[in-house]
């Protein structure tokens, strides 16, 4: 549709207009366990067209400042989660293996990460990290991004 243009990444399932960025699957066993929890959706599809009802605010796809065109991978970043009397030895073993960020997956109440967002933030640090390894300005791109 060409209301879609220039809304990045979506998703439509059962009828509902989700942007990339903000859908989760909720519920592993129910068709309709793909949400925006904090959001909700773009809009709704009824009949045979899409409906719109707010657009995303924040740049992404083609109006950001990341470009991979003439990349032929992305930098190597894992996810490692958090649980209990963990020793922190899987850090250093990815880190000798050659791994250039890593996304925390936290349990929560003053953890660093947010465990139900790890992928998506991987995505972010492997395209942050082909800009730049500061870490203030890796932090401004998780702001903007």
């Amino acid at each position: 549709s060409k209301d879609a243009v220039g809304k990045g990444v979506l998703v439509l399932l059962n009828d509902t207009i989700h942007t990339g960025r903000d859908v989760t699957k909720t519920i592993t066993d129910r068709v309709d366990t793909f949400k925006a929890p904090e959001i909700g959706p773009l809009g709704f599809f009824t009949g045979d067209q899409p409906v719109f009802y707010r657009a995303p605010l924040r740049q992404h796809t083609t109006s950001t400042e990341f470009n991979i065109s003439q990349l032929d991978i992305l930098p190597r970043v894992d996810i490692v989660y958090h649980y209990a009397n963990n020793t922190g030895d899987i850090i250093e073993a990815i880190t000798a293996a050659g791994a250039k960020g890593i996304v925390h997956a936290g349990t929560g109440n003053g953890s660093i990460g947010k465990a139900e967002y790890p992928q998506k933030a991987r995505i972010l640090l492997m395209l942050a990290l082909t800009k730049t390894t500061d870490p203030q300005e890796i932090q401004k791109m998780f702001w903007t991004y």
